[in-house]
């Protein structure tokens, strides 16, 4: 039996609903985005109007430190704050979030596990 194919992080899914139409999710600024069409090149085709955020990945990580702020143990949040303010913000460029990529992630876990 062969495999399907593994999509890539954030390509979204497709799937036909049972009225016939398309439905392309995409995950984007952490709200799940749906487009409908009634071929799976309409549902891609409307998705490309989505506009890419222009939050930068520094502010999504400050963001999300305050969000788990008063969620976890204070000493939970410290080794959080730590890690982001030490380990990860220092070494990442402050680009957009959308243009962050996963070799850039990957590339700052080896640096970090070779350290």
């Amino acid at each position: 039996m062969a495999r399907k194919k593994k999509r890539p992080d954030g390509a979204g899914s497709i799937r036909q609903r049972q009225d016939g139409l398309w439905e392309y999710s995409v995950r984007r600024d952490g709200k799940r985005h749906s487009f409908y069409g009634h071929t799976q090149s309409e549902a891609f085709a409307k998705s490309d109007a989505l506009k890419p955020s222009r939050e930068t990945v520094h502010g999504y990580l400050n963001d999300w430190l305050e969000k788990r702020r008063g969620t976890v143990r204070a000493s939970t949040w410290r080794r959080y704050e730590t890690t982001v303010r030490c380990a990860l913000v220092p070494h990442l460029p402050d680009i957009a979030l959308s243009a962050l990529t996963t070799a850039q992630v990957a590339n700052l876990n080896a640096e970090q596990l070779g350290s």
